[in-house]
């Protein structure tokens, strides 16, 4: 894939345009492109986000952003990067019976309470920094949205057709004609790809190493 998430494809679109000014405008763009692909393709649209924030020092439950639909990975941002892990809530419950002969200073262990807010074990003893990926409904394209399955699927589809909707708002007209004879093409690969794994466990967002570069430290 030419872009490893959606702000690289910001950069690759204002460059291919060559007008920087309209950098606040790519966003927009690319959410329409999308709109525009989802609307010739049926696919599943799970979305891969992330969030960043800190753990609350004696606090053992988190409450997640409003979008998320399921944790890929919960990381602590230590050095080294510490996993924590999903479990149920009664493997919550146990290690929280054990919690206050433990030493442990980090939550090793997740589960979902209700609605957005997961429990935490043991519970925090320090502020940690945290990241969290997270499958979400399709929203803005913004500076959390990391990657789709769009993106990574017919990526160049949304390179093209953001740089067609600029060309159009900047009245390019030979911009205008290249850029549509590109976008058309690769969403007509789009469409046969999609066609092909639309009934397949290979559709919608593929979880890779690269999607999670922080990742290379130890479970907690």
């Amino acid at each position: 894939m030419p872009f490893g998430n959606y702000q690289e494809l910001v950069d690759e679109v204002v460059d291919l345009v060559g007008r920087g000014r309209i950098r606040n405008k790519v966003p927009g763009w690319l959410q329409l492109a999308e709109s525009e692909a989802l609307a010739e393709v049926r696919d599943l649209r799970e979305i891969k986000y992330k969030t960043t924030g800190n753990l609350i020092a004696g606090t053992a439950t988190l409450t997640l952003p409003d979008a998320v639909m399921g944790i890929e990975l919960f990381q602590l941002d230590e050095s080294p990067v510490k996993v924590v892990k999903e479990a149920s809530i009664d493997q919550l419950v146990e290690r929280r019976a054990v919690e206050n002969a433990s030493s442990d200073r980090y939550p090793t262990m997740y589960a979902w309470n209700s609605g957005r807010t997961i429990e935490m074990a043991p519970t925090p003893q320090i502020a940690s920094a945290y990241t969290i990926y997270y499958k979400g409904a399709m929203l803005d394209v913004n500076e959390l949205k990391v990657t789709s399955n769009i993106l990574e699927q017919a990526p160049n589809y949304l390179l093209y057709a953001a740089a067609w909707h600029c060309a159009v708002y900047t009245r390019n007209s030979e911009q205008e004609a290249r850029f549509e004879k590109a976008r058309d093409r690769y969403l007509r690969s789009y469409q046969k790809l999609a066609s092909r794994l639309r009934d397949t466990p290979q559709i919608g967002s593929n979880v890779r190493r690269g999607d999670h570069p922080q990742t290379t430290g130890t479970s907690a």
